[in-house]
């Protein structure tokens, strides 16, 4: 199942617009960074962002394969890439603020979205 692009509810959808699970999420993930002795953990202190600050760093994989590189946020259930790390972090980082004010606007939220905006208030400043 190819990677499309990311789904407000999942984090990432299929090339059919169908938000993924978790266990897909993992398929994504093998497929493009199927040597997991190259994944490395990156702390992200620092979002870009005066709408959320960060009190605890929040801790992503960064993947490279074939020259591309993603970042990955399994506690959100996101994933973005690039071409450099900076690229894939920045986007994923971008990501984070827009599910964070996306989560933040609704007055109601399915229990596993209130559980992702539950966890980034936790690590609020």
């Amino acid at each position: 199942m190819p990677f499309s692009g990311r789904d407000a509810d999942t984090g990432i959808t299929d090339t059919d617009g169908a938000a993924l699970s978790l266990p897909e999420m993992a398929g994504v993930r093998s497929a493009y960074a199927p040597n997991a002795a190259r994944d490395r953990t990156v702390p992200i202190s620092d979002l870009g962002s005066d709408a959320l600050r960060l009190n605890l760093p929040l801790h992503v994989v960064v993947s490279e394969s074939d020259g591309l590189v993603t970042a990955m946020s399994y506690d959100l259930e996101l994933i973005e890439e690039g071409e450099t790390d900076f690229e894939a972090l920045d986007a994923l980082r971008a990501a984070i603020v827009e599910l964070y004010g996306t989560l933040r606007d609704e007055a109601t939220l399915p229990r596993h979205l209130q559980s992702k905006l539950d966890f980034l208030e936790s690590m609020r400043r």
